[in-house]
């Protein structure tokens, strides 16, 4: 029996991935949104303004442990480009992850009080990397299994809408954690956060172990054959420096970068301007507007989802990334004029704006991953789904780990004193304010301007799946 494609099916119908497949890719997007989101926001409501350890400190926590995570992540993803089992290349890793990645979690924020300030950072400091090796076991073959689901430009995108989907329904659940921490049934602040990190962790477990269970991998293409003298396996190295020749990719890490740590440098001001400058001290009432703002962010991105996903079908993916910055920096700016004491309520208007552009950013962003790996396999014959979509994250964790670095002593920078509670001086919510506003939009803008020299088009794509497509039936 020929093992070439029937001519009378059309090549998105050849490379479609059913619905049942996409909703059990998409609910692992829980556990990646979760582990990567709830560290960074519940770390500084719960280590600096619960427990008093300096902002800078616990800055320095994630700064190491993203550092940490950057470094693992090419080798998990060449690691996993190659393995082979029973079960699949990346199908292992998810088990084992979600496993691990759980138990983890958990133990952040499980620890005794009264502990010293160095005693509690130097226990933040061990699980935050034993938390985030876990991570990388899960997350890094999720991302690269989806990227390879579909060898078609817009399933790509379709797949990548239902983790976005499934991830936004996490990060919905991150907003109210602080929320959940202070809800009366706790017997104080820190109890609350013990039991609602191993809720948390259950969470993220279970949707980890859907998609190992649910998911199938799909067959790969056969490699060419070793050229003579040369090894069947390169180096995580050699071919970490091969997916930096590759121009389209190198722009699409830098646009992603570059967005992730100017929002990480700012993302943690926002509980800090709601409970000391919107709601004036009263941390219970402000939890509650960090939760609005997180769940409206979210469901905004709900619909941006579809949304982008229909737009970017008619009309490419590029002039739909640059929509979404639009949305992006607008929300940011609006922060300046809504954030006001008087209405608090106005915040979520920039929510609005805000969810829909960064929703649609990093849907596409990753389902923009799959098409760099045809042109590599065009150019090297080998599909590396794994190393990529590790390197690509390993070079915006390294800018979030600098991020998160930063962030901690650009807190200290504003004047803020957590001992003064609500009197914090004018200058301080001024400068919080401001950087609030102002450095996000310069990541947009230049992402924007990156935008202008990815040359990997929808119509260059199609030219490089029909001569890929080609090589595979004379194959």
């Amino acid at each position: 029996m020929s093992s070439r494609p029937d001519p009378a099916v059309s090549p998105a119908a050849a490379h479609a991935v059913s619905v049942r497949q996409k909703l059990a890719y998409g609910v692992g997007a829980v556990a990646t949104m979760l582990g990567k989101q709830a560290p960074k926001q519940f770390a500084f409501q719960v280590y600096n303004i619960e427990l008093g350890l300096a902002p800078h400190l616990v800055g320095a926590v994630l700064f190491l442990a993203r550092l940490w995570d950057a470094i693992t992540d090419p080798w998990m993803g060449n690691f996993s480009d190659h393995f082979r089992s029973r079960w699949g290349r990346r199908r292992p890793f998810l088990l084992a992850g979600a496993l691990l990645s759980g138990v983890g979690f958990a133990l952040l924020w499980w620890f005794p009080l009264g502990w010293s300030e160095l005693a509690y950072f130097a226990y933040f400091t061990v699980l935050a990397m034993v938390f985030y090796t876990a991570l990388t076991l899960y997350a890094v073959p999720w991302y690269a299994l989806g990227y390879e689901l579909s060898r078609d430009y817009h399933q790509r995108t379709s797949v990548m809408a239902y983790a976005a989907f499934f991830g936004t329904l996490a990060q919905i659940g991150v907003a109210w954690l602080y929320w959940l921490m202070k809800q009366p049934m706790f017997d104080s602040a820190m109890e609350g956060a013990k039991w609602v990190g191993i809720g948390a962790a259950g969470v993220l477990t279970l949707s980890g172990l859907v998609t190992f269970v649910f998911v199938r991998e799909p067959a790969l293409p056969s490699p060419p054959p070793p050229s003579a003298g040369a090894p069947a396996t390169r180096s995580t190295w050699h071919n970490t420096r091969q997916a930096f020749r590759n121009r389209p990719f190198l722009i699409l890490t830098a646009i992603v970068t570059t967005i992730l740590m100017c929002n990480s440098l700012v993302a943690g001001l926002m509980p800090y301007l709601n409970i000391y400058y919107v709601c004036g001290g009263d941390k219970t009432t402000a939890a509650t507007f960090i939760g609005y703002n997180g769940t409206v962010t979210q469901l905004v991105g709900l619909i941006a989802v579809p949304a982008m996903n229909r737009y970017s079908a008619r009309h490419g993916k590029i002039r739909t990334l640059r929509l979404a910055f639009l949305f992006a920096g607008m929300g940011s700016l609006s922060t300046w004029f809504l954030f006001v004491p008087a209405q608090p309520y106005l915040q979520l208007l920039c929510a609005c704006l805000s969810g829909f552009g960064l929703t649609a950013i990093f849907m596409l962003c990753h389902a923009m991953i799959g098409d760099v790996c045809d042109l590599e396999e065009l150019r090297h014959g080998t599909r590396r789904e794994g190393l990529f979509g590790a390197v690509y994250g390993w070079a915006f964790k390294l800018g979030l780990a600098l991020a998160f670095l930063t962030a901690g002593y650009l807190l200290l920078w504003t004047g803020f004193d957590a001992t003064v509670g609500a009197d914090q001086a004018p200058e301080t919510l001024t400068s919080m304010r401001v950087l609030f506003a102002v450095i996000p939009v310069v990541g947009y803008a230049v992402s924007y301007w990156l935008t202008s020299r990815f040359d990997l088009t929808q119509e260059r794509l199609q030219e490089i799946r029909a001569e890929l497509e080609r090589r595979e039936n004379l194959g």
